[in-house]
């Protein structure tokens, strides 16, 4: 192997663990980030998404049936 080469491989080497390593340091920034914004989320007392879907389709169906109601009582008023 020539000189040359060597260096070419060592410095391929170098790179490949330079990556190694950025991409570890992403996955540990990532992870804290993570954890921070979910401990922040708990002390604002957030709901949680699938929480906040269940309400919204129960809001959606008791307006649903408020409005069924409205017509029926109008209806009965009418009768009179």
């Amino acid at each position: 192997m020539s000189k040359r080469e060597k260096i070419l491989d060592d410095l391929a080497s170098v790179a490949g663990g330079a990556v190694g390593a950025i991409t570890d340091a992403k996955r540990s920034v990532s992870d804290v980030v993570k954890s921070q914004v979910q401990a922040m989320a708990q002390d604002m007392d957030l709901v949680p998404r699938e929480e906040f879907e269940k309400l919204e389709l129960m809001v959606t169906k008791l307006r649903e049936e408020q409005e069924a109601m409205k017509k029926e009582i109008e209806a009965l008023k009418g009768k009179k």
